[in-house]
């Protein structure tokens, strides 16, 4: 076979578009020893396919399967300590779900009060800065107002 029909009948296989001849082909061709390069990626999958083929079951197969479906499962013992590890394990979780609920709660509010606290100290020193401009500015109009002289009389 060549080299392009191969391509395209792989291309097909992974496609999932071949017929079982174009399939023996292809076993055919990865069962002989020259092969492309490209190809010997796939010459383990297919010749698989091949041993796997030749492998059948054995009559008693059914009997066995089912047997090991239906065979009890062993029961396994539990000692004496797993009722009381069982109500200490729940215990101990009820107990770190309520102190990691109150610690955790209480550095939030901690860390809200901080925030809020700094942010009033923030706007305080804005203010402050705003103000000060303010009284600056003020007091130099009323200056500057005082300085200017107005003419009594208008003149034509």
């Amino acid at each position: 076979m060549d080299y392009n029909s191969i391509n395209n009948l792989l291309d097909k296989y992974w496609e999932g578009q071949t017929s079982l001849e174009e399939e023996q082909q292809l076993k055919n061709y990865f069962n002989q020893t020259e092969i492309a390069e490209e190809h010997l990626v796939y010459q383990g999958l297919f010749q698989e396919f091949d041993t796997n083929a030749q492998l059948e079951l054995s009559d008693d197969f059914d009997k066995k399967l089912f047997q090991k479906i239906d065979a009890p499962t062993p029961v396994r013992r539990l000692s004496h300590w797993n009722p009381i590890l069982k109500i200490a394990a729940s215990v101990l979780i009820v107990i770190s779900m309520f102190t990691y609920y109150y610690d955790g709660r209480n550095d939030f509010d901690d860390l809200k009060k901080r925030e809020a606290i700094e942010a009033y100290e923030k706007t305080k020193a804005a203010l402050l800065l705003v103000s000060g401009k303010m009284k600056k500015g003020t007091r130099q109009a009323n200056e500057g107002i005082a300085k200017l002289r107005l003419p009594k009389t208008i003149s034509k």
